[in-house]
């Protein structure tokens, strides 16, 4: 009967580690490096886990850097080019470049899920400065709700 006991109490403690592991890995925040500027709302990160992770900044769009079909659907509802959606989406990757190269410090990510591509959501801080937000404040991206 003790064994049975002991066997379940470690169950039951295993379960709650990799299920705590699996919330955590999804929900808390977590330090983390930018290793690349996809564009003004996507980069990719590196962190204690796993290195290249794709993470899409939730609550933001930033115009497209190639004429793809969103960049044309951003050109229709800014009444502006596509040649303008690209200029300005340069503009918002390079106003995210600057900002983490200048700011020195310790970043971390909330992730919240998974977009339709398979990217990470999340929300990116610099210290106490929420980049996501930084980045609509700033002028370069606009609030995004899906």
């Amino acid at each position: 009967m003790l064994r049975i006991n002991v066997f379940i109490s470690m169950l039951i403690v295993l379960t709650a580690i990799y299920l705590g592991g699996s919330y955590c890995k999804l929900h808390c925040k977590q330090r983390i490096n930018i290793t690349r500027v996809l564009d003004g709302d996507t980069v990719e990160i590196s962190n204690i886990l796993n290195n290249g992770t794709k993470v899409r900044l939730i609550g933001i769009d930033c115009c497209e850097l190639s004429p793809i079909n969103r960049a044309y659907k951003q050109a229709y509802l800014k009444n502006i080019t596509v040649a303008e959606v690209m200029k300005y989406g340069r503009e918002s990757t390079q106003i995210l470049e600057k900002f983490l190269q200048e700011n020195k410090k310790p970043l971390y990510i909330i992730p919240d899920g998974l977009d339709k591509y398979g990217r990470t959501l999340g929300i990116i801080y610099a210290g106490d400065t929420n980049i996501n937000e930084y980045m609509v404040e700033t002028g370069h991206c606009d609030v995004f709700y899906p």
